[in-house]
């Protein structure tokens, strides 16, 4: 069983804990996660997870798909280069 983490704080994973201890981590867990939007909340707009790390990881990610798409015509030029020189009448 997962539950779902919030932002800074990642998912809790009961897979190989025991039952017993579910209902005790569960709601340390959903405190956690309370305390770090209380924390959150107070820090300034400019510090916040939201501003900061997602922030980059949303850059990483469109810089990602551009450096793809550069690299995919890259090789759709090569590809093209060569064939020309195989079939020169085209």
């Amino acid at each position: 069983m997962i539950i779902k983490g919030y932002n800074g704080i990642m998912d809790l994973d009961l897979t190989d804990v025991p039952e017993k201890l579910h209902k005790e981590m569960i709601k340390q867990h959903q405190k956690d996660i309370t305390d770090y939007r209380i924390e959150q909340a107070k820090m300034p707009a400019r510090l916040r997870y939201e501003n900061t790390v997602l922030v980059i990881l949303e850059r990483m990610k469109r810089f990602r798909t551009f450096e793809n798409i550069r690299l995919r015509e890259l090789e759709r030029i090569k590809y093209e280069e060569q064939d020309r020189k195989i079939n020169p009448q085209r």
